[in-house]
């Protein structure tokens, strides 16, 4: 009995469940720096800005993503996103937004 050969790329694959933590435990830190990172602020001037080294902004991010399952910093902007911890605000400027979602103070 002979085997089927498949072509590559065309064997179905399973659909993409999301095993990502829930992001309410993002908290307001986390926030500002993933919409600072939306708007594509050099981590230098992210770390200007709330007093930390670059090296502490980095650490901070990488724990962001860890903390809902991102892979990568675009991921865990899109996440940001998607579960609406920051949005747009009347100006186009990106927000950090509460848990009700209104932008936070």
């Amino acid at each position: 009995m002979t085997r089927p050969v498949h072509v590559f790329g065309s064997v179905p694959r399973p659909a993409h469940v999301c095993t990502c933590a829930p992001t309410d435990v993002l908290d307001v830190r986390d926030r500002v720096i993933v919409a600072r990172l939306a708007e594509g602020v050099p981590l230098s001037q992210i770390g200007v800005e709330l007093h930390h080294t670059v090296s502490t902004v980095s650490t901070l991010i990488a724990t962001a993503r860890g903390k809902v399952g991102a892979r990568t910093r675009e991921q865990l902007v899109a996440i940001a996103f998607r579960d609406r911890l920051i949005g747009f605000g009347v100006a186009g400027a990106v927000v950090v937004l509460d848990d009700s979602g209104q932008v936070a103070a």
